[in-house]
């Protein structure tokens, strides 16, 4: 899994794992899956993720903690994410 700069937007590459056949190896981050990205460069749990998006975005329809529990388990499930012990 590599990530690269197009332009201002970053995209993660994956030509060999399960993303491979789903989106063409490329995903395209928005501004909220690029910094959740960024900060699972180091382990975080669910709470301190929420936590910190909290911190960054304004939640007005409550619905931060749900987008990122399914960007947690889409990203895990296509191998993207590692659940750690």
């Amino acid at each position: 899994i590599a990530q690269c700069l197009v332009g201002s937007e970053m995209c993660i590459r994956d030509r060999t794992g399960a993303s491979a056949e789903h989106f063409n190896g490329m995903l395209t981050l928005n501004e909220t899956s690029r910094f959740l990205w960024e900060l699972f460069r180091m382990p975080h749990t669910f709470e301190e993720t929420v936590a910190a998006a909290q911190e960054r975005y304004e939640d007005d329809n409550q619905s931060l903690e749900s987008d990122i529990y399914d960007f947690m388990k889409e990203s895990v499930m296509l191998g993207f994410l590692k659940e750690e012990e």
